[in-house]
């Protein structure tokens, strides 16, 4: 096996069952999860914010029983949102879910960096120097707990977020200055017009802060009067089988996982990527 595979778990629909999840991913034979509790524990945990050690305890155990690891514990939250109290609290669950990560034998906790009007369109507002040293401020708060309980942070960028492109998340990791802090790297986040090349996005991130990368995700896209779209894997514009040479050699078994593969077409999709990256 080229890589180690997987997929966000609250892409297959499934859930607040987990020992159906667990079976399904067994069968599947995606045994490297991203998994986040407000989408598969939905009601559970409503929507991720009452989770505890016990559910930790039990999500760990139920998955591991099928030999399927947690790679990724998800807390995507708005770590920029415009209400200062909303934004608090945003910064707390992160925190709370560094804890629960341990409980799951899972090193790292994820997230993006969130938008400056909750709305997560790319847009000049969220690209300010303002913006971006507000962020970097909030991950440090991160950062700081993580190195207190020997867990990851994970930031995922985005064109739709103040950590835009690959020059931004350089500047990132250097003024954070956090061993602690990983990058979950998707290039195609990055791509904002079509001309684009996420080739040469995903060589640019690997030579620039490689040794930062925790995780990749991949999806493939197109675009549709103008706005970038998730479409089948293999059938967008993505030059797949460039971007899993690059990914093979940029060390050995990296986490490699599939996300946002539109449900019509789920089975081709992991059919495809599996024969790629496997």
């Amino acid at each position: 096996m080229k890589c180690e595979i997987g997929i966000r778990a609250h892409d297959f629909p499934i859930f607040d069952d987990l020992d159906q999840l667990a079976t399904e991913l067994y069968n599947d034979k995606l045994n490297n999860i991203q998994f986040s509790p407000k989408f598969s524990l939905k009601k559970s945990t409503v929507n991720g914010t009452k989770m505890s050690f016990g559910m930790a305890y039990y999500a760990q155990k139920i998955l591991s029983q099928k030999e399927i690891n947690i790679a990724i514990l998800g807390c995507y939250v708005n770590l920029i949102h415009p209400d200062e109290e909303q934004r608090a609290m945003a910064i707390e669950l992160f925190q709370s879910y560094l804890s629960y990560a341990k409980a799951m034998h899972c090193p790292l906790v994820a997230s993006e960096t969130g938008s400056i009007d909750n709305i997560f369109q790319p847009h000049k507002e969220n690209w300010t120097e303002e913006v971006f040293e507000l962020t970097v401020e909030q991950i440090k708060k991160l950062t700081d707990t993580a190195e207190k309980l020997g867990m990851l942070v994970g930031i995922e960028p985005g064109v739709n977020h103040p950590i835009y492109s690959v020059a931004t998340t350089k500047r990132l990791i250097n003024e954070v200055n956090s061993p602690n802090l990983k990058i979950i790297f998707d290039p195609m986040n990055l791509i904002l017009k079509e001309t684009d090349s996420e080739a040469t996005i995903l060589k640019d991130g690997i030579e620039e802060f490689g040794d930062k990368i925790y995780a990749f995700h991949i999806k493939d896209y197109a675009f549709n009067n103008g706005q970038k779209i998730v479409v089948p894997f293999g059938e967008g514009l993505a030059p797949m089988n460039e971007i899993a040479n690059i990914i093979e050699n940029y060390k050995a078994k990296p986490y490699v996982l599939l996300e946002e593969t539109p449900k019509n077409y789920f089975d081709r999709s992991i059919k495809r990527f599996k024969r790629l990256f496997y």
